[in-house]
């Protein structure tokens, strides 16, 4: 199944949870709740890199797609507002020759963008069993490629920092258990300037930008 399939596919169970009714309590978000989602989806980016050591033209850029896989733990400080962590990893393909300038036999390597963000959410409509909040994520995040190729191995890191932006919905059709549909958009600007140990893109910051949907499981403990 396609990764559009399997996104149409979590859009239609979440449809038709809507129509269901649980035994969810009053309130789906409150005060001291404990909320942790785990989601899967696509990310559609922008990426660009900068080569530093040129002075003009020194950068390449293309539209591409990725997968996202995030882990979201929010606590409720009131009825309405809540903060939480972001733990997540988005997996996007690039030319590494464009890209970073070294050359690889398939052409082609994962880049890994990872990010920790310290979330506030605003919680907009909050029913018995439906939650649709809006939130702003700030915080740290790296680009790094590595692996092999034949006897030539590559190692890319780049630290940084990103901003999201973005809203959620949950529908739980069980006390504690629901799901979760998310969309944001995001920058996030990253240089390995510092980094001491790379063996490749010495000099290639990296920028990506875009947005992103996901869907998934949400639970709630308090």
């Amino acid at each position: 199944m396609s990764r559009y399939r399997l996104l149409l596919a979590y859009a239609s169970v979440i449809a038709l949870l809507f129509i269901f009714h649980g035994k969810a309590r009053a309130q789906s978000f409150h005060k001291g709740a404990l909320l942790i989602s785990l989601s899967e989806g696509t990310t559609h980016t922008h990426y660009t890199t900068h080569n530093t050591a040129v002075a003009q033209d020194g950068h390449h850029s293309t539209n591409t797609d990725g997968d996202r896989d995030p882990l979201t733990v929010e606590f409720g400080l009131t009825d309405r507002w809540g903060i939480g962590i972001n733990m997540g990893t988005d997996i996007i393909k690039v030319n590494s020759k464009d890209f970073y300038g070294f050359a690889t036999t398939k052409g082609k390597v994962n880049a890994f963008m990872s990010e920790v963000t310290l979330d506030g959410n605003y919680h907009i409509f909050n029913t018995k069993h439906t939650d649709l909040s809006a939130f702003l994520s700030v915080g740290l995040a790296g680009v790094t490629i590595k692996g092999n190729d034949g006897d030539f191995a590559y190692q890319y890191n780049a630290p940084g920092a990103i901003v999201r932006v973005g809203s959620k919905v949950k529908y739980y059709f069980r006390k504690r258990f629901g799901v979760m549909a998310m969309v944001s958009t995001y920058a996030a600007g990253c240089s390995p300037e510092m980094v001491k140990d790379n063996t490749v893109g010495n000099n290639y910051a990296t920028s990506i930008k875009g947005w992103a949907l996901e869907f998934g499981p949400c639970f709630r403990f308090l």
